[in-house]
């Protein structure tokens, strides 16, 4: 795989991360939540043929990723 190619991969997966996906849901709700994060419709119906959604997770803004606390290994640094 080229670096053009997974750079581009890495982008979509990172678009597509501000969506609000659910496991198990339609295809057509698929492609709707990742064009309501700005993905264009063709981009969200290759991004969704090609991913499924596993499981996901909602954060608010208080609670980030690691519940507002550093992650070991981080060297005190807060990860975004």
């Amino acid at each position: 795989m080229s670096a053009i190619t997974e750079f581009s991969q890495q982008a979509d997966l990172a678009f597509a991360a501000y969506a609000t996906v659910t496991s198990g849901m339609k295809s057509d709700d698929y492609i709707q939540a990742l064009e309501n994060v700005g993905m264009s419709k063709s981009q969200a119906k290759a991004f969704a043929a090609e991913w499924k959604v596993v499981v996901s997770q909602e954060f608010t803004e208080n609670e980030g990723v690691y519940g507002g606390k550093t992650p070991a290994g981080a060297g005190g640094k807060r990860l975004l």
